[in-house]
């Protein structure tokens, strides 16, 4: 007999988690609305969350049980479990939270009831601690209900300090297909909520029926630095650079090109975005800076040919970006120098071509190809015909005089200190 399709959809993604596992299933399972199933993602954890999950999932139909082969990452487990839904609707669970009986039941009536525009709906919100008990209630503000996109980005881009519990809200599963889901990178869950708030309201009931835990092993907690973070959501972030801001707002900045809006109303959220990274200060300066300290952290001290060749591409072009956007002198002369020092080896000369040939392949900016064009032609003159047919520029001859030679050598031993692990010369 085929198994009729459910009304909801519950993903459960999960990595070690042990410790309140069992008590959220229990939650889950003794929901006043049951009409779901719940897909369980276990991101090949090596506590006793598997042994959890299969006792759990004998006991009861609903659940689906997938048992992952190796870590792919919190992001990319988030976004299995959506993969695997086929219910019209979607909501996401946290494997340490808890619901009162009535959650779904709510949430459902409430979403059920609306008119298509409403995309999701989510309760509001009850701190507990890994014991169980209340610590108070948060307010998440995120009630969307204005009508224009762009009223409601400048709505959901102006709270403060954003936990973002509305991801874990009751979701319109054909809505949420239309975005990228969850990113590899830290704060991609605000980001998913611009794409939705850009396609329709968001409904809040009044109830305290969520109650999130708060304790040292989350992964808020348990990941206190940017990078960190990034690893958590993607391991293949532990090898790159992160810029979390130049990151979420080049994001955004997608979401709203993506958006399926008139012309003058993506004018709108580019001018909302504008002014909310103006009053965040996210200026230009402040994002270049961002940009060095992560070659500085994550790039240069472990520099090599293989690992430039796994995650330089893209960040060669956001040192351009970061150049033509109006950076302190001093720190121009900083990526100059390096660049010029990596340009006397020619291996490593000839690897940054390749990857700036692809980085800057069909983009229409060429006050970027200009600069690129000049750092080439200041380094050594074996790269400079090269340079030109890796890039596709015309070759332009430098002659070379004594003062090429003596920023050549001082751009090499800045280089080496650079490499060496120490400061960026003054």
């Amino acid at each position: 007999m085929a198994r009729i399709q459910p009304r909801l959809s519950i993903g459960l993604p999960v990595y070690n988690g042990q410790n309140h596992l069992a008590k959220t299933l229990e939650s889950l399972l003794s929901q006043s609305f049951g009409d779901f199933e719940l897909i369980i993602s276990d991101n090949n954890s090596n506590d006793g969350t598997e042994a959890i999950c299969r006792r759990m999932a004998s006991r009861d139909r609903r659940i689906r049980y997938i048992r992952l082969t190796r870590n792919i990452g919190a992001a990319a487990n988030f976004n299995l479990v959506f993969q695997r839904a086929k219910a019209p609707y979607f909501k996401w669970t946290p494997h340490d939270d808890l619901y009162e009986p009535t959650c779904f039941e709510r949430c459902m009536e409430t979403l059920e009831a609306s008119p298509p525009d409403v995309v999701l709906c989510y309760p509001r919100t009850l701190l507990i601690d890994e014991d169980d008990q209340p610590l108070g209630p948060y307010d998440d503000l995120t009630d969307l209900r204005e009508e224009s996109p762009s009223q409601r980005l400048l709505h959901l881009l102006s709270i403060p300090g954003c936990w973002c519990h509305a991801v874990m809200g009751v979701i319109r599963r054909d809505v949420l297909r239309k975005t990228n889901l969850i990113g590899p990178f830290a704060g991609s869950d605000n980001v998913l909520l611009v794409e939705l708030a850009l396609q329709g309201k968001f409904s809040e009931v009044p109830e305290k029926l969520f109650q999130r835990r708060v304790h040292r092993h989350s992964s808020l907690h348990a990941n206190p630095t940017p990078e960190q973070l990034a690893t958590w959501f993607d391991p293949r972030n532990e090898s790159r650079a992160v810029t979390h801001r130049l990151t979420r707002l080049r994001h955004k900045i997608q979401a709203i090109g993506r958006a399926d809006l008139p012309p003058v109303e993506k004018l709108r959220c580019y001018a909302v975005l504008a002014r909310v990274a103006r009053i965040r200060q996210w200026t230009l300066s402040v994002l270049g800076r961002e940009i060095l300290r992560a070659f500085k952290k994550n790039t240069w001290d472990r520099y090599t040919v293989e690992t430039a060749a796994h995650h330089n591409g893209q960040l060669l072009f956001y040192r351009l970006w970061a150049l033509l956007s109006g950076m302190r002198r001093r720190d121009m002369q900083r990526i100059r120098a390096s660049w010029m020092g990596l340009c006397t080896d020619q291996k490593n000369s000839q690897l940054l071509l390749d990857l700036a040939a692809e980085s800057l392949k069909g983009r229409p900016e060429p006050r970027a190809q200009q600069i690129l064009h000049a750092w080439l032609t200041c380094a050594s003159p074996p790269h400079r015909e090269a340079a030109a047919r890796a890039l596709g520029l015309p070759p332009q001859p430098v002659r070379v005089t004594a003062l090429h030679k003596r920023r050549n050598a001082k751009a090499s031993s800045a280089m080496k200190t650079v490499v060496s692990g120490t400061d960026y010369p003054a």
